[in-house]
């Protein structure tokens, strides 16, 4: 699958900051089954120092940032295409969980982080899952699909700060919430387990449901299988990642992978705004023209093939009656029927809560951005 991904991230500040330094990860990192194209970093104000592509500790490219002139807002706009393909499949040859032993290239990810301490609850919930001689794989599996069928997703339940502990307590948050249980159950197990950032989308076959989490920055994890490598799971969609997942950074637990943070002098009250878009290339579905009369929403992408002119019809019918009338008063749409039409949110005040439509489709945001004036975590 071939995508155009854009992510903007705007800070409007009470007073001017008269220094600033940040970090960011927004540059997807290659890895086997994805392949990044071209990239571009655009901040305004222009920094007086960048050092753009680094890599961090764990590998990530990383845009490093300093604005010395005063400026009251701030824009960091990150824009790339890349193509993914499947994953290799999980190893046939069935290890017991309980027989695997650390590979040092994984020790990083085996203890406590800071979003992700040792907690009894983690272990309490991750034994059903693995019983003495279980294979890794499978058990790893069955503790995603508990996960997804125990933990509500809830995008007003939780905030970058809610302690773990909360998370399960309460049964709910979101894909990054989700992604720190699974990698709190698993360490609890002794398993190196990592957290990893990106992107999801999905347009899915009519009549089947969209991902939880769809056109919006997404978060699952990462069990490490020693011998194989890293497999992918995501927790929040009940779903190994594939080809839908887009990949831009891995660590511990979302503090290493943020994707802005930084030091501020000044700047008083803050606001931030999160803007998302991930569009499939062109080519890739079949285009139905005209359905609406309303220029916001002219075009429709079907994926897969050809469609029957009944198909057709039955769709204009169902977007016409259900669709419209949301993306022209600016409410959120809960389908992806208008799969790859572009699609702008801006979520405010560190929560997922969808408040404007500032381009021409249907909205959906799973961003938590934990950035802004003062000193960041």
């Amino acid at each position: 699958m071939k995508f155009r991904v854009r992510h903007l991230t705007t800070y409007r500040y009470g007073e001017a900051v008269q220094l600033s330094h940040h970090a960011a990860h927004l540059r997807p990192r290659p890895v086997p089954g994805q392949t990044v194209g071209a990239v571009t970093v655009a901040i305004r104000p222009e920094p007086a120092v960048l050092h753009d592509g680094r890599r961090d500790y764990f590998g990530n490219p990383t845009t490093f940032f300093t604005i010395q002139e005063p400026h009251r807002t701030l824009e960091v706009e990150a824009s790339f295409s890349v193509e993914t393909g499947p994953r290799k499949p999980p190893p046939r040859v069935a290890v017991a969980w309980d027989a695997v032993r650390p590979a040092a290239e994984a020790m990083d990810f085996l203890f406590d982080s800071p979003q992700v301490p040792c907690l009894a609850e983690a272990a309490d919930y991750a034994a059903p899952s693995f019983p003495p001689g279980r294979p890794l794989v499978e058990a790893a599996l069955d503790l995603s699909a508990r996960i997804h069928a125990d933990f509500a997703f809830d995008a007003d339940a939780t905030t970058v700060g809610t302690p773990l502990a909360t998370v399960f307590e309460e049964r709910r948050g979101v894909c990054q919430d989700f992604a720190h249980a699974g990698i709190a159950c698993l360490r609890a197990m002794g398993l190196a387990a990592r957290y990893v950032s990106g992107y999801i989308r999905t347009t899915p076959p009519l009549g089947q449901e969209r991902l939880v989490g769809a056109d919006a920055s997404h978060a699952w994890l990462s069990v490490h299988l020693p011998g194989w490598g890293w497999l992918d799971l995501d927790p929040t969609n009940d779903a190994m990642a594939g080809s839908e997942h887009v990949v831009v950074a891995w660590g511990r637990d979302y503090d290493d992978v943020s994707p802005l943070r930084g030091v501020v002098l000044g700047g008083g009250d803050h606001k931030v705004e999160v803007a998302v878009d991930v569009v499939e290339e062109e080519g890739q579905g079949n285009r139905v023209n005209g359905l609406f009369g309303d220029e916001a929403c002219k075009e429709v992408v079907i994926p897969g093939g050809d469609l029957a002119a009944e198909a057709e019809g039955i769709l204009a019918r169902r977007l016409a009656d259900q669709v419209v009338g949301h993306v022209l008063q600016g409410r959120e749409v809960g389908g992806s029927i208008l799969g790859s039409h572009p699609a702008f949110v801006i979520a405010e005040d560190h929560v997922h809560h969808p408040v404007q439509a500032v381009l021409d489709g249907p909205m959906a945001s799973d961003d938590r951005t934990d950035q802004g004036g003062g000193e960041h975590q």
